[in-house]
C-alpha cells in the first residue's frame, strides 16, 4: 500500500465512530436518515436504527460502497438483508473496509418489532474483526437497542444507544465508546423527506447529520445533505426499477476530497404503489 494511503488508514482508523457497530459507508449518510421517514425505509437504511425493522414486511436485500477521497485502499462495503416473520422482522448484515495492512471486518443480526400503533424496538448484536498486518489482530462484540415513535402521520422520532457498557473486546485496545443517536424526520409528501440526526460518541465532538430527500418522478429521487463532521456535504440520485433501485452517491470533504460510492436495492414486492 502506498505511503499516503497508508498514513490516511492509521488517521482514520480511531475516529471510526458509528462504524465501530459496523462500518457504514460515509457518502451513504443520507439514505440512514430514511429511519425517520417510515415510507422511505430500507434493508440499508436501517443500519441507523434497528427499530426501522418493524416497519419491513418485504423481504430485501442491498448492497453499497464507497471508495474515499478516491483511494482503493480506503474503499468499504456493507451488505444488508431484511427477513420479515409473523414474530417480527429480522435483519443480517455485513461490513468490509481497508486491505491487509489494516482490515476491518463486521457481522451483525438485528431484530425490530412494533409496540402499538405508534412505537417500534429494536436490537441488534454484532462481532467484529480489525486486522492491523504485523500489528496484531482485535476481535469485540457488540450490542445496540433502539426505538421509533410516530409523533404524527408525518413525524417520527427516534434514539439509539450503543455499547453503553464499552462491549466486550479481545486483544487489547482498552474499551469501545459508547454511542448516542437521537433524530427526528417528516413527510412532506409521498415523495420528499426532511430528516436529521445528532450523533455523540464519548470523548468525540458531536455530530450532526441532516438531509433532504425528493423523488422527481416514480424512476426518479434525489438527495441532499451535511455532515458536521468536517463539514462535508453529500448528494445521491436514485433509480427505481420496480424491484430493484440503483443509487449513485458522493461527498465531497474540503480537503480530502471526493468519496464517490453505489449501491443497489432488491425488494421482493414493493410495498407501496
Amino acid at each position: 500500500m502506498k505511503t499516503p494511503a497508508r498514513l490516511l488508514v492509521l488517521l482514520l482508523a480511531p475516529f471510526s465512530g458509528d462504524a465501530q457497530a459496523a462500518r457504514f459507508p460515509v457518502a451513504f449518510a443520507g439514505t440512514r436518515l430514511a429511519v425517520y421517514a417510515p415510507h422511505f425505509t430500507d434493508a440499508l437504511s436501517c443500519a441507523a436504527n434497528a427499530a426501522a425493522l418493524a416497519g419491513l414486511d418485504t423481504f430485501s436485500f442491498g448492497v453499497c460502497t464507497e471508495r474515499r477521497f478516491l483511494l482503493a485502499d480506503l474503499s468499504v462495503s456493507s451488505a444488508a438483508a431484511v427477513v420479515p416473520s409473523r414474530f417480527g422482522t429480522f435483519g443480517v448484515g455485513a461490513s468490509f473496509s481497508g486491505t491487509i495492512a489494516y482490515r476491518e471486518t463486521s457481522l451483525d443480526i438485528s431484530y425490530g418489532r412494533h409496540f402499538g400503533q405508534v412505537l417500534s424496538g429494536g436490537v441488534r448484536f454484532g462481532y467484529g474483526g480489525t486486522s492491523a498486518g504485523s500489528y496484531g489482530r482485535a476481535a469485540r462484540v457488540l450490542a445496540e437497542a433502539g426505538i421509533l415513535v410516530r409523533l404524527s402521520p408525518r413525524a417520527t422520532a427516534g434514539v439509539r444507544i450503543s455499547n453503553p457498557g464499552g462491549g466486550w473486546r479481545k486483544g487489547g485496545g482498552g474499551r469501545l465508546a459508547g454511542i448516542y443517536t437521537c433524530g427526528v424526520g417528516y413527510e412532506l409528501s409521498e415523495r420528499s423527506f426532511l430528516a436529521a440526526e445528532i450523533l455523540k460518541q464519548e470523548d468525540e465532538p458531536v455530530t450532526v447529520n441532516a438531509g433532504f430527500h425528493y423523488g422527481f418522478a416514480r424512476l426518479l429521487a434525489a438527495r441532499i445533505g451535511f455532515i458536521s463532521a468536517a463539514s462535508q456535504f453529500y448528494l445521491g440520485v436514485g433509480v427505481d426499477l420496480n424491484r430493484l433501485r440503483l443509487d449513485v452517491v458522493a461527498t465531497l470533504h474540503p480537503y480530502l476530497g471526493m468519496t464517490p460510492g453505489f449501491g443497489l436495492l432488491y425488494v421482493a414486492k414493493r410495498a407501496r404503489p
